[in-house]
């Protein structure tokens, strides 16, 4: 009896410490989930917060031609996804195409001056059929998810200027 008592208790602890693992493993999981769904918002915020401020600050002058200011917003763009490219804390992001010319092929930008205002509207229009985004894998040892600035993609600043 005091063998098959121990028997059953040595089974039952290994079914705990498997059960343990498991449990473990799932919290690591979670948290490198939650790790990589940081650096993807991290990666969409700053992509607007990037377009926004640029688009501001040309409708504040608008003297710039759209076709200047379009660059500027695009070269600033590739020169974030290329630091990203470095990765965040052991997360890898991999852009499948995200250059300054890709960006400058598949966006536009509109200027309107109406009296004292500026509208100004950039635009990623993902190429003419609409179907080239801008693509991220982010990733991490067991998760990814996609970072992606789909084609339709706008932001919109108005400035009142200074006559």
């Amino acid at each position: 009896m005091i063998v098959l008592a121990f028997s059953l208790l040595s089974v039952s602890l290994s079914r705990q410490d498997n059960a343990l693992k498991e449990l473990s493993g799932a919290e690591e999981i979670a948290i490198e989930a939650e790790q990589v769904n940081f650096v993807r918002s991290l990666l969409e915020e700053n992509t607007d917060f990037i377009v926004g401020e640029l688009l501001l600050a040309e409708a504040l002058t608008c003297e710039s031609s759209p076709g200047n200011a379009k660059q500027r917003i695009n070269q600033a763009l590739a020169a974030y996804f290329e630091e990203m490219l470095k990765g965040v804390g052991g997360i890898e992001i991999e852009f499948a195409e995200a250059s300054q010319e890709f960006l400058n092929r598949n966006s536009s930008l509109v200027v309107k001056r109406l009296g004292p205002a500026c509208k100004i509207k950039y635009t990623f229009h993902g190429g003419l059929l609409r179907n080239q985004p801008v693509l991220a894998d982010v990733r991490g040892e067991r998760v990814v998810q996609q970072f992606k600035i789909p084609a339709g993609y706008s932001q919109e600043r108005e400035a009142w200027l200074h006559v």
